[in-house]
């Protein structure tokens, strides 16, 4: 469902992929995700007209590259942790007193709202639209009518049995009863 709001650049060494850059331009400003040999990421970087401003979601190694290109890096730069789940490694959360529930794009507004307090001072947290969540998977716990926990796929292929989920967060008010790790579990049992 992506692909018509993305562009794929690549390197090639002696016939082989060696640095892929995804641009997606679904949200403003564009996701930039790169990932492969820095040498290559930098042979893309020299290529493309870039755009003034950008959210780049890359490993530390690229770090160069990017100051290469755009002054104030390190002002601007937040470090993300990611970790990988094997499915014979997953286990299903407990049950927790709260209903988890599977939200739809009208629920746009209230990720934004809850995200806001994950962002630092001066900091844009760039939240889902519409789109990506009638596109994509996305759970949350609601008290009343305020979104307390959430969590939600950046991307997922049902037919590769994958997915990347991000922007797990809980409200600070409402953590430690294990919301975030039931949104994850797509309801926790």
């Amino acid at each position: 469902a992506y692909w018509p709001q993305s562009t794929y650049y690549g390197a090639r060494r002696g016939g082989k992929l060696f640095s892929v850059l995804l641009t997606y331009y679904g949200l403003e400003p564009m996701i930039f995700t790169g990932f492969g040999d820095v040498d290559g990421m930098a042979a893309i970087f020299a290529d493309l007209l870039l755009p003034e401003e950008m959210y780049f979601v890359m490993p530390p190694e690229m770090e160069p590259i990017l100051a290469e290109w755009y002054d104030g890096l390190d002002e601007h730069m937040e470090r993300e942790w990611r970790m990988v789940v094997h499915p014979h490694q997953f286990n299903a959360p407990e049950p927790i007193q709260e209903t988890v529930c599977r939200l739809e794009p009208e629920h746009a507004d209230a990720l934004t709202i809850l995200y806001a307090l994950a962002a630092n001072r001066g900091e844009v947290i760039i939240s889902f639209t519409p789109w990506q969540i009638a596109h994509g998977v996305f759970y949350g716990v609601w008290d009343g009518e305020t979104l307390v926990a959430a969590a939600g796929t950046h991307v997922w292929s049902p037919g590769e049995h994958i997915a990347a989920v991000g922007n797990v967060f809980t409200h600070p008010k409402y953590r430690g009863r294990g919301l975030a790790t039931a949104c994850t579990g797509g309801g926790g049992g």
